[in-house]
């Protein structure tokens, strides 16, 4: 049974709700239990379907694969944050403290300069103790200054332990798309071998190729843009095959409900893809 460390703020919840849900539909279309779908995207910091898939490929064969993650106890660090930036952050930490001290002693040698100076005649001591005054006026502003960036530090620290702050996920390429694609007909092909399911994954390659021939061919008629997940024809020859969702969300489509929806047809994006179909199709 496999254990993750977690910030307290995520102590004791269930891994479904710190994981997003639309990248578990996107796994789970590819034929994987939901349990082990959110354990994948959890343990890769909830990156993308990309590296959760990577993780997938790679545990498959533990003998804990699908078993759930529960989460246990508390670490004080975000698990993705890397060594370097911990310690960069601990060295500026003891930067400003090591420079607070030194701004304290000087401000106690100034306090004993001021003190030692109280023997002299009065006009002289009227000076030096409007100029110490105004010395001390600013010493005291540093060091609040000082003492502010110390706690400042303090509570960005805390926050860092704490929040995950949402980064925007890049475009992906036209080369990225293609070695998804790839991977989606990789997928398929080795899960349904012609050997032990005769014909499955033949009639779900060349239902692809032909969505994605009509699209090619009526890129404006949006009765292509848009695929019914509950159709029956669909389920048997596409839907319930592992690798299938996950090749089309390769190529664009996304899920809308109870649709698959490609909003911009990449036609040189697309042709390419039919090209893996045929190359893959006997």
């Amino acid at each position: 049974m496999e254990e993750k460390q977690v910030a307290s703020a995520n102590k004791g919840k269930n891994v479904s709700e710190l994981v997003d849900k639309k990248l578990v539909e996107i796994l789970m279309g590819c034929g994987f239990p939901k349990v082990v779908c959110e354990k994948a995207l959890y343990l890769t910091d909830n990156d993308s379907e990309d590296k959760a898939m990577d993780w997938i490929e790679k545990h498959q064969q533990d003998s804990d694969f699908d078993d759930e993650l529960f989460i246990i106890e508390y670490s004080f660090h975000k698990t993705h944050r890397k060594e370097e930036q911990v310690l960069s952050e601990a060295d500026e930490r003891r930067r400003i403290r090591a420079l607070l001290k030194e701004t304290r002693h000087e401000m106690k040698e100034k306090e004993k300069e001021g003190e030692e100076k109280v023997a002299a005649p009065a006009s002289s001591k009227a000076t030096n103790t409007k100029e110490q005054g105004e010395k001390q006026d600013k010493n005291s502003k540093e060091q609040k200054e000082q003492e502010n960036n110390v706690k400042e530090q303090s509570r960005k620290d805390e926050r860092m332990e704490k929040i995950t702050i949402p980064v925007s996920k890049p475009a992906e390429t036209r080369n990225t798309r293609l070695q998804k694609a790839k991977r989606g007909i990789n997928l398929i092909n080795e899960k349904y071998p012609e050997h032990k399911h005769p014909g499955v994954a033949k009639t779900c390659l060349k239902t692809l190729r032909t969505c994605l021939s009509n699209l090619i061919n009526e890129p404006e008629n949006d009765k292509f843009k848009k695929i019914n997940k509950e159709n029956k024809n669909f389920q048997e020859r596409v839907g319930q095959i592992q690798g299938s969702m996950y090749f089309l969300e390769a190529v664009g489509f996304e899920s809308d409900e109870n649709f698959l929806v490609i909003k911009k047809v990449n036609k040189d994006l697309i042709d390419s893809v039919i090209a893996l179909l045929n190359d893959a199709l006997p």
